[in-house]
């Protein structure tokens, strides 16, 4: 804020060439953020099911102490853990800046987003947070198309609230006792 300003910046100067796919209009830069998170949602499943440190990230998520007590170096599965993490929420932030600008204050409503899709989902699930991110995603656009943009978060906390209320485990999640949890 102090370098550059408060106001959004703007990477593409200029109109940008959109297509029409019936009632849908997509800009370039989104159809190739959707295909490429097409993409990256197949590998990560791919990784997570088949490869050796996929299996060890879920073994981890599941028994940190098991996992270590069967000589799998902790530190470094969370190590990997942290760099993709990185590397894909840095992916994101390009395409969103590439779309829509940025601005000093752009990750947050991200962040609230996808910690309401994880919750949602089910945390620990990772076909849940798809769902739940799919299922927000189209909640929130639902309700925007009817009332302003500016209700966004709000609504994204209504429905945060709504299924801390009624379905705290997420649409996955299996309800267990709760000396489990």
């Amino acid at each position: 804020t102090l370098l550059f300003g408060n106001e959004p910046k703007i990477l593409r100067p200029g109109v940008e060439t959109t297509y029409q796919i019936g009632p849908i209009i997509l800009s370039k830069i989104q159809i190739i953020g959707v295909t490429i998170t097409i993409f990256i949602l197949i590998g990560t499943f791919v990784f997570l099911k088949k490869h050796k440190y996929g299996r060890a990230i879920r073994a981890l998520c599941d028994n940190p102490t098991l996992v270590s007590i069967l000589g799998i170096n902790v530190r470094t599965i969370r190590l990997i853990v942290f760099g993709i993490g990185s590397l894909l929420a840095a992916l994101a932030a390009i395409f969103s800046a590439l779309d829509v600008g940025m601005e000093p204050h752009i990750g947050l409503p991200a962040l609230l987003t996808g910690v309401v899709a994880v919750i949602i989902g089910g945390v620990g699930i990772f076909e849940g947070a798809i769902i739940g991110a799919f299922l927000l995603g189209l909640l929130q656009n639902l309700l925007i198309w009817k009332v302003s943009t500016r209700w966004e978060e709000a609504i994204t906390l209504l429905i945060l609230v709504i299924f801390l209320l009624y379905r705290p485990q997420g649409i996955l999640g299996k309800k267990g006792r709760l000396e489990e949890v």
